[in-house]
């Protein structure tokens, strides 16, 4: 997948009409939605996930929707009913993820193969294809990125609530709306809005978020990787920074960059003085996408400068993320539960 990723690059410059691209983006999505969503045994997460589907008829609707993440219980009882199985909700999970990274990239005018190869071999790959809640709360995350940067803030607040329905770590995605805030009646509003439902959730909530607690904090549960990936966060950051006279000039999104780099560095703080590497590695999915705009806006910008220069920056791009695929693939601690990768469609018979 990640050397068909690299391929699709011969084309990029290549006048491609609309029809072509349009199939070129329907082919990447029904790929990636088999890829994700009839996966077999792969995932850290697969037993617990397969574990509460198959007791899911055993229990009370509405103690169940409220004991977990309701946005996931939901698809699982629509898979349910379908007869669909654990496949079901992996399926309707990739489907959200796809349809939320797509217009992400679209909101931001990112090419699909520059997002694929910043995303794939993390995000996709890892995240997506084994924490299926934390995936789609992180898809649902970038389409409240788009509409915040959209200045749609009434409509962000809906898919923040949507995120937070699909996993509660997604509420530190609230941090970003103070990069629109200014004192006026509305955003005073957004502002209690968001506040109250920060309250409602916690409060509804309250023994998932105790156990969280539990889990990543008092137990100290270590992440071996998260140092390297907030450090490629951060990376997006400095050039951020370096290059931030001619990005702002082109593009009127720095502000939430910005801000997202600054979460990013407390991020590593808390990893690196704090020591709960888990807490700054699952929190941080929520601020992934900082990569994945503004690596390429950089290779724009840099290319505009000089082509020489250009074309190097472009090779360091997919010699960083050719090395954070291999240092997974090889090395990470818990590689195992996704590999040997296995599907649905290789046990038909």
């Amino acid at each position: 997948i990640f050397f068909t990723i690299l391929f699709s690059f011969l084309f990029i410059r290549k006048k491609i009409s609309t029809e072509v691209r349009l199939l070129a983006y329907g082919i990447t999505f029904l790929l990636f939605t088999l890829f994700i969503g009839l996966r077999h045994n792969v995932g850290g997460d697969w037993d617990s996930y397969l574990e509460h589907f198959e007791y899911l008829e055993f229990q009370y609707f509405f103690e169940n929707l409220l004991s977990w993440d309701p946005g996931y219980v939901l698809l699982e009882y629509i898979s349910l009913y379908l007869g669909l199985n654990i496949y079901g909700v992996n399926t309707l999970c990739a489907i959200i993820f796809l349809f939320s990274f797509f217009y992400f990239i679209k909101t931001f005018n990112i090419k699909l193969p520059y997002a694929l190869l910043i995303a794939y071999p993390y995000l996709i790959m890892v995240v997506v294809n084994g924490y299926s809640r934390q995936g789609v709360a992180v898809g649902l995350g970038m389409v409240f990125i788009s509409l915040l940067h959209k200045k749609k803030l009434f409509k962000s607040i809906l898919f923040l609530i949507l995120a937070v329905s699909f996993h509660k770590t997604a509420i530190v995605l609230a941090l970003l709306y103070l990069a629109r805030i200014k004192v006026n009646i509305r955003n005073i509003t957004t502002v209690l809005i968001i506040i109250g439902v920060m309250f409602f959730t916690y409060t509804i909530f309250q023994q998932g978020f105790n156990i969280m607690y539990s889990y990543y904090i008092e137990k100290q549960m270590q992440s071996t990787g998260a140092i390297i990936r907030i450090s490629v966060n951060l990376l997006a950051g400095i050039l951020l920074i370096l290059f931030f006279k001619h990005y702002k000039r082109l593009y009127n999104d720095y502000d939430i960059n910005i801000l997202m780099f600054i979460i990013s560095i407390v991020a590593f703080l808390l990893a690196m003085v704090v020591n709960i590497t888990t807490v700054a590695d699952r929190l941080l999915l929520y601020f992934y996408p900082l990569q994945i705009i503004v690596f390429p806006r950089i290779f724009y910008i840099v290319n505009k400068i000089n082509r020489d220069l250009g074309f190097i920056y472009f090779i360091f791009l997919v010699l960083l993320f050719s090395g954070v695929l291999f240092v997974w693939l090889f090395f990470a601690t818990h590689r195992y539960a996704w590999l040997p990768y296995d599907n649905l469609l290789f046990n038909l018979e």
